[in-house]
C-alpha cells in the first residue's frame, strides 16, 4: 500500500534564529520536486526550531486517483517514529565522537556477543539505518516469538539483548550491502550498539540527547 508521508525536515533543539533571520515559512516548494520523483499520492513536512514550527506545507493529493488537493489540515498517520530518533540520536552521538558512520557490529559488540555470525561483523551502522544490512523484513518466528514472550519478565534492555544475539547468530538474509530491505531488527541491533558504547539504556539516551 502506498501511504501518504509526513516528514520532520530539521528537528533541532538549543537553536535561537538571529536578529536579521527571517521566519520559515510555506515550505511546499522545497516538497514539490521530491514528491515528483516519488510514487507517492503527498508530502508534508515541518520545520521544527526547539518546540517552535518555523516552516511548513504539504503537496500532493489525498489519495491516487483522487485529485482533491491535501491540505495543512489533514491529518497524517505517523509510524516508525522510532527509526528517526534512533538515526538522529547515531548523528549526534557521532558529533560528540562516540562513533562513525562506518563502525561496525563486531568492533562494537563482538566481545559481547560471541556468536554473530561472521557475515555481520563486518556491517556498519550506516548500513543498518539505510536498510541494507542484511535483515530481512520479517524476523526468524522463534526468535521474534522469544522476544515477544518476555515482555514484563525482564528489562527492555535485557529484551533487546538477546532478541539481537539471537539474531546476529544467524547467517544474514541477504549479502549485507547488495540490496534494500525494509527492516526494524537493524534498527534493534543499533539500539543496542549504542547502549553497549554508552553504558546507557537507548530510552534514557533518547529522552536525554534527542
Amino acid at each position: 500500500m502506498i501511504r501518504n508521508i509526513f516528514l520532520i525536515l530539521c528537528t533541532l533543539t538549543g537553536v535561537t534564529s538571529g536578529a536579521d533571520e527571517p521566519p520559515f515559512k510555506d515550505v511546499s516548494s522545497i516538497l514539490a520536486p521530491i514528491l515528483e520523483k516519488s510514487e507517492l499520492p503527498s508530502l508534508a513536512a515541518a520545520i521544527v526550531l526547539g518546540d517552535e514550527i518555523r516552516g511548513i506545507g504539504a503537496v500532493g493529493v489525498r489519495k491516487i486517483g483522487d485529485p482533491t488537493l491535501v491540505t495543512l489540515d489533514d491529518k497524517y498517520h505517523i509510524g516508525s517514529c522510532t527509526k528517526p530518533m534512533t538515526a538522529t540520536l547515531v548523528a549526534v552521538l557521532i558529533e560528540d565522537g562516540v562513533l562513525k558512520w562506518e563502525t561496525t557490529i563486531g568492533e562494537v559488540l563482538g566481545k559481547k556477543i560471541r556468536s554473530i555470525h561472521q557475515d555481520f561483523k563486518n556491517v556498519t551502522i550506516e548500513q543498518l539505518l539505510v536498510h541494507i544490512g542484511g535483515f530481512s523484513t520479517t524476523p526468524p518466528q522463534k526468535i521474534w516469538l522469544e522476544a515477544y514472550g518476555n515482555q514484563g519478565e525482564m528489562s527492555a534492555r535485557k529484551q533487546r539483548k538477546i532478541f539481537v544475539s539471537a539474531l546476529l547468530s544467524e547467517k544474514p538474509a541477504y549479502a549485507p550491502g547488495t540490496k534494500a530491505e525494509y527492516s526494524n531488527q537493524g534498527y534493534a541491533v543499533v539500539g543496542v550498539m549504542l547502549e553497549t558504547l554508552t553504558k546507557t539504556p537507548w530510552e534514557k539516551l533518547l529522552k536525554e540527547r534527542v
